[in-house]
């Protein structure tokens, strides 16, 4: 009896070491960070009866998946190993363009694709840089430029191309400090491309 007993002990004591052994370590220095600040101040305009599609944003390598990007020396690109995006720069703006358009009260809906419905404008975009720059200043600034054009739907022409440049200080040379800034940068393009948008199509 006593041996079957220490059989199943020295079982037992094998099964708890495996587990032990196998089981998965916590990333406690695994960080994911979010775009998810809205415009600095709401934009008016005189509403319209027309509908806006706001297309995926197009993005150029190496802005197309959810690595948060850094620069710390010129031609130099570089990712942070334990911080990243929740989802790619494209992802996490699209629905912000669209909340930001739709408080302007300019355009009868707001979409986003994929729609397949009629529309009347559609805006398309392309990220050309998302990164937090270690160069320009020991700090860090986070430098968004983002490329818009609108388009006619009904003529199927661009009326109004714009390129948007906007740097954001970091308080601090880290990846959390520089989200904040990245944030404080989309703040701000949400407002100038919405006045974009809203002088493009009058002007269409």
């Amino acid at each position: 009896m006593r041996i079957i007993t220490r059989f199943f002990a020295s079982c037992l004591s094998a099964y708890l070491l495996t587990a032990c052994t196998f089981r998965p370590l916590p990333a406690e220095n695994a960080h994911l960070y979010r775009i998810d600040k809205a415009s600095q101040s709401v934009v008016r305009a005189t509403p319209t009866s027309a509908t806006l599609l706001v297309a995926l944003p197009a993005a150029v390598p190496p802005y197309t998946n959810s690595a948060m990007i850094y620069m710390n020396q010129p031609h130099a690109v570089n990712q942070y190993i334990k911080n990243r995006w929740v989802a790619s720069p494209a992802r996490m703006l699209q629905p912000l363009f669209v909340a930001a358009l739709e408080q302007s009260h300019r355009f009868h809906a707001v979409v986003s694709t994929p729609f397949a419905g009629h529309t009347d404008w559609r805006l398309d975009t392309e990220i050309l840089t998302f990164e937090q720059d270690f160069i320009e200043d020991a700090h860090s600034v986070f430098k968004l430029n983002v490329r818009a054009e609108l388009i006619d739907m009904v003529s199927h022409r661009v009326v109004a191309t714009r390129r948007f440049l906007i740097k954001a200080p970091a308080e601090r040379a880290n990846p959390k400090f520089g989200a904040f800034a990245a944030n404080d940068a989309t703040a701000k393009l949400l407002q100038e491309l919405v006045v974009f948008a809203i002088q493009a199509s009058d002007a269409g």
